[in-house]
């Protein structure tokens, strides 16, 4: 059997993540987790234990952590971390740092565990912050932390490495504003009072976000009152 990650956790246990599910060894005792224990996928790339004991396995359906010895799925993660995850690790502040198939991501593990991490709760780091590659690569231990706190990343072209106690997230909301606004292809004036009769199939709204810092990480979320019934994911249209 290929096996692509193993960890010792705290109590002695043995993990194993294979293609196949994920296998521990505990007391000379064999126990195999698959899709039927609750797994997303039983492919699995990656393992890690973070600093309260709690083993976390990352599969090619998204992260899954084990609670009372059984696999839950986190709640409510965004579409970013319901992907291949190919590693893990964490820092000193309590936050994850994810490699996926093509996204560097940090976000806070108590909101990933307790199904409360929102859209704006994840941030993403590309070619802007430095570096080379956004694109994880399934190997043993691609994402490790350091003894000093820092965070060592191998991805599809190279190595890159953060310090997270010198990250600093001080960047204002993007000002949103709306374009342009058309009715079955008709523009129309919104220097005028908008009044929108009925008859129209097709209602076009055209808007953008205002930032001077990194444009294309600019997202943007929507929300139709009496029509959507939540928000929409993080979307780079406009």
């Amino acid at each position: 059997m290929f096996v692509t990650s193993i960890l010792e956790t705290r109590d002695g246990s043995v993990w194993f993540g294979t293609p196949n599910g994920l296998n521990s060894l505990s007391n000379g005792r064999w126990t195999t987790y698959t899709t039927k224990d609750g797994l997303p996928s039983e492919d699995v790339n990656c393992l890690f234990e973070d600093s309260s004991g709690t083993l976390w396995a990352g599969t090619s359906n998204g992260l899954v952590f084990f609670s009372s010895g059984h696999v839950q799925v986190p709640s409510n993660l965004p579409a970013l971390l319901r992907g291949k995850i190919f590693g893990v690790a964490e820092d000193q502040l309590g936050w994850f740092w994810i490699a996926t198939a093509d996204h560097v991501l940090r976000a806070e593990r108590n909101k990933i565990a307790s199904g409360t991490l929102g859209p704006s709760d994840l941030r993403e780091y590309g070619a802007a912050d430095g570096l080379r590659s956004t694109e994880g690569v399934k190997r043993s231990r691609s994402v490790i932390s350091d003894p000093s706190g820092r965070i060592w990343f191998s991805l599809s072209r190279g190595l890159s490495v953060v310090d997270p106690s010198r990250v600093t997230d001080t960047s204002a909301p993007a000002i949103s504003q709306i374009e342009a606004l058309s009715a079955d292809g008709s523009r129309i004036n919104l220097q005028d009072p908008v009044h929108i009769p009925p008859s129209p199939k097709r209602i076009t709204f055209t808007y953008t976000g205002l930032s001077l810092a990194v444009p294309e990480q600019v997202r943007f979320r929507y929300f139709l009152e009496n029509f959507d019934r939540g928000w929409s994911e993080p979307v780079t249209a406009r």
